[in-house]
């Protein structure tokens, strides 16, 4: 009885260590959320939020801003039914098409490292993970931009089939 307990206990530890794909940045929930909340949150991060659409706020400091270890040009928040649904940093490099990919090839290494049970797909350009809940993804863009997105899987599909019932 003791092993089959003792078993049980460590396949609960295994399964927690798995780490969950993040869903918090900055105090602010995927799928939580509004778009005041996140306004509020970016001004008290000491940013001014630019409005890119009416679902879009986006932040793109001259000195840039820091996250997982990496410089970034800048983020933009992606709501939907004012629910905090995507959150996208972009890092441009204009000059160094090699500093760019060493960043790309960076950020996979870690991502496949942390969320390796949740991969999705991957080729030389991009990386996706999806636990289902959330999705990640890091691509690059045109040899000049690199993304990482943060995606609730939810609100994401609700979005789409809303764009859809449109046609």
């Amino acid at each position: 009885m003791k092993k089959i307990i003792s078993l049980a206990l460590m396949l609960l530890i295994a399964l927690s260590i798995n780490a969950k794909i993040n869903t918090k940045i900055w105090d602010l929930s995927l799928g939580e959320n509004s778009k005041q909340q996140v306004a509020e949150v970016i001004k008290k991060k000491g940013y001014e939020s630019l409005v890119v659409s009416e679902n879009i706020l986006g932040i793109e400091p001259k000195s840039g801003l820091d996250y997982a270890g990496t410089h970034w040009s800048a983020m933009t928040f992606s709501f939907y039914n004012n629910k905090l649904y995507k959150i996208e940093f972009y890092k441009y490099d204009e000059k160094n098409y090699s500093e760019v990919l060493y960043v790309l090839e960076t950020l996979k290494d870690k991502l496949e490292e942390k969320y390796d049970d949740y991969y999705l797909f991957s080729d030389e350009e991009s990386v996706v993970f999806d636990d289902g809940t959330s999705t990640i993804c890091l691509t690059l863009f045109g040899r000049k931009r690199i993304g990482l997105v943060y995606i609730n899987n939810n609100l994401d599909k609700l979005k789409k089939q809303a764009t859809d019932a449109e046609l």
